[in-house]
């Protein structure tokens, strides 16, 4: 009997360590979430500068990506926009190609913090840059 009692005691306890209050909703990212101001670095085929994104709403489902990149010079080396780009929540991807070039870009918005992923390739070369960025 007390191994009865023992094991229901042990079932118990199980039961509402089991039923403790998980975390497990996703967050969910609206274009006013992407809207804004980012700083940070960016990292081309091995090549490190600072970056500064702005990212603005276009329509109600879209955003637009623009990024500039400076040298340690603070001079102006590359700016690129993205637009009108659909997301999903808190992360996209997209893919477009044309005149024998393929680009493909991936972002993930975690808070204040921005991730962004390019590839761009034609039929001899591929170049990927990564972008940590964070809001202003």
């Amino acid at each position: 009997m007390k191994t009865l009692k023992l094991s229901f005691f042990a079932l118990v306890v199980l039961c509402f360590a089991a039923c403790q209050d998980d975390d497990d909703t996703p967050t969910v990212c609206t274009q006013s979430d992407w809207v804004g101001s980012y700083s940070g670095t960016v990292t081309c085929d091995g090549d490190t500068d600072d970056v500064e994104v702005t990212i603005t709403a276009s329509g109600t489902d879209n955003i637009v990506i623009e990024y500039t990149v400076t040298d340690t010079a603070n001079t102006v080396v590359l700016t690129t926009t993205y637009d009108p780009l659909p997301f999903n929540s808190c992360d996209f991807s997209n893919m477009a190609s044309g005149g024998g070039f393929t680009a493909s870009i991936m972002a993930d918005l975690s808070g204040n913090s921005l991730s962004l992923s390019e590839t761009l390739s034609d039929s001899t070369t591929t170049s990927t840059c990564q972008i940590m960025a964070t809001r202003n």
